[in-house]
């Protein structure tokens, strides 16, 4: 019964190792949608920094929510 459990742990950190590897602009190319979701997640990220040096249009917090919300969706998409 341990020869179980433990093999599925090792499948699963596999497989979350895995989902951070296919992060690569050249695996995401060949799902154009998780490639926009992706882009997206890297502008929101990218906007999230710019709004310390007082470029915004938002809450820095609603940025973040934004940008987070948007790479959990590229790492539970590529996990999957």
């Amino acid at each position: 019964m341990e020869k179980k459990s433990f093999n599925k742990k090792n499948i699963f950190m596999d497989s979350l190792k895995q989902s951070f590897v296919k992060l690569s602009p050249r695996v995401q190319v060949k799902n154009p949608v998780m490639l926009v979701v992706y882009i997206g997640a890297i502008l929101t990220t990218a906007l999230y920094f710019l709004s310390f040096a007082g470029i915004k249009d938002e809450n820095s917090s609603y940025i973040l929510a934004i940008s987070l919300i948007l790479w959990f969706t590229v790492l539970f998409a590529n996990f999957a």
